[in-house]
């Protein structure tokens, strides 16, 4: 996502604007769409891969946040041509949260670690 909102600095295009010309306002004369880009990808690359204040944080462990972000953040990647692909792999990526959730799994503590109570731990205990 972050190469798409640069590649689309220099090539906007609104993937979109064979069926209509109302979303070129995002584009001119301030590139809206582009730095929401930006910004969405900067923060969920900072929930999946987060640094050391931000890890342990109710933010980070919240799923019921990311479930929230992340349909936002496949909107507005979708919108722009050289976004798709990135806004199929959020609709994946949705369903497999949302499959965590409904589960009840977890997101550990520190990260790259399983939880104590994980239903994979109790499973092979």
């Amino acid at each position: 996502q972050i190469e798409a909102a640069i590649h689309y600095l220099f090539w906007p295009k609104i993937f979109w604007d064979f069926f209509t010309k109302g979303l070129n306002w995002t584009l001119h004369p301030f590139p809206l769409i582009q730095l929401l880009n930006f910004g969405f990808s900067i923060i969920l690359i900072a929930w999946e891969w987060p640094i050391d204040f931000l890890a342990g944080t109710r933010v980070h462990q919240s799923l019921q946040a990311r479930l929230i972000v992340i349909p936002f953040a496949g909107l507005i990647v979708a919108l722009i041509y050289q976004g798709t692909d990135v806004a199929l792999y959020y609709f994946i990526g949705e369903g497999v949260y949302y499959w965590a959730y409904v589960t009840g799994e977890t997101i550990p503590i520190v990260p790259w670690t399983l939880n104590e109570s994980s239903a994979f731990l109790a499973a092979t205990a």
